[in-house]
């Protein structure tokens, strides 16, 4: 299995309350902006990453348990029947 790397959560820039020099400039709006943006990047790519290595997962569940056409959903059903991951609950 490969290791994700952890990506740190959005840092928004935020005023200070009702002072003029707290007012945001359009830069540093555009360094907020830059930032969600590269991070929202780091994530996809994260997930591509993550989608490919439960495909692979798919083919080697299918070779060991002599199935064919399992998706990841099934290997989370299959999971879940034998106590490896938590059933989600309503709600959660």
């Amino acid at each position: 299995m490969t290791a994700v790397a952890q990506i740190s959560p959005v840092q928004r820039v935020e005023p200070a309350p009702a002072t003029p020099a707290a007012i945001l400039t359009e830069m540093d709006v555009l360094r907020a902006a830059a930032h969600a943006l590269a991070q929202g990047e780091a994530l996809r790519k994260a997930l591509r990453a993550n989608e490919a290595e439960l495909r692979t997962l798919c083919r080697q569940y299918d070779a060991a348990s002599g199935t064919r056409g399992f998706a990841p959903y099934h290997l989370r059903a299959v999971c879940e029947a034998r106590g490896l991951l938590p059933i989600p609950r309503i709600g959660d």
